[in-house]
């Protein structure tokens, strides 16, 4: 194989003892001589060399970039969202109820009172706070005295407790 050096020795040599004479006046004709001799194989290696340096010295010189272009070339990951803090919520309360109306899981996480007694239930990981009668996915709420709660779905009944 014929390294980088070797090519430009060749070139500089055939340049050199090609002399304008006999109609080739031009060190290109003498360096696509030269290209001839060579391999294929061997010139692809050695352009693909000196473009790597090239992009190696591209990738090496400073870039100036300033916060304006910066900022202007920045797009968020999701541009519909308001509040970046708070997840989607409708996606996953569709996908939900998509397979049926009922609540899957029910948990008493506690009691407030806010214009009258309010229990905190959380239904299938949604948290919601429903007041005496109130209804959310099949799940009503029929009485409330801390730390228990009376819990009604379709015909089934029970008492939910903190404790």
């Amino acid at each position: 194989m014929i390294s980088r050096r070797s090519i430009l020795s060749l070139l500089l040599l055939s340049s050199l003892l090609g002399a304008p004479g006999c109609g080739e006046s031009t060190v290109e004709n003498a360096t696509l001589k030269v290209a001839e001799t060579i391999a294929p194989e061997t010139l692809l290696d050695a352009i693909a060399a000196e473009e790597q340096q090239a992009e190696k010295a591209a990738a090496e010189a400073p870039v100036e970039t300033t916060i304006e272009q910066q900022l202007a070339a920045y797009e968020p990951p999701f541009p519909e969202r308001v509040s970046l803090f708070t997840p989607p919520m409708g996606a996953a309360r569709n996908a939900r109820r998509a397979g049926s109306d009922r609540a899957e899981s029910v948990e008493l996480l506690g009691f407030a009172s806010v214009d009258g007694p309010v229990v905190v239930l959380q239904i299938d990981g949604v948290v919601m706070p429903l007041a005496i009668g109130d209804e959310h996915d099949g799940v009503q709420v029929l009485s409330a005295a801390p730390p228990r709660a009376v819990l009604q779905r379709g015909r089934n009944r029970w008492t939910a407790s903190i404790q």
